[in-house]
């Protein structure tokens, strides 16, 4: 299983390398989800026009949905 570790990258990684990253990313359920805080966590030094292309990207919005599944399904269990 291959997984994208954002934390060999620099703070300054750009929007378009952050969106690679989460189209790259495989995990599993727990992998999945902490990949989603340090997306999270990345994202707080972007300024808002980055911000903007990310949150409106397709990417962050598989990232988003992959997850709320997951948290779906963990409440079902």
């Amino acid at each position: 299983m291959a997984r994208t570790n954002m934390n060999n990258h620099s703070d300054d990684m750009s929007v378009d390398e952050l969106i690679g990253k989460i189209y790259e990313f495989e995990g599993n359920a727990e992998e999945w989800l902490e990949f989603e805080k340090e997306v999270r966590e990345k994202i707080k030094n972007f300024s808002d026009a980055e911000n903007e292309i990310l949150i409106d990207s397709e990417a962050m919005e598989s990232l988003t949905m992959i997850c709320e599944g997951i948290r779906a399904n963990v409440k079902k269990t």
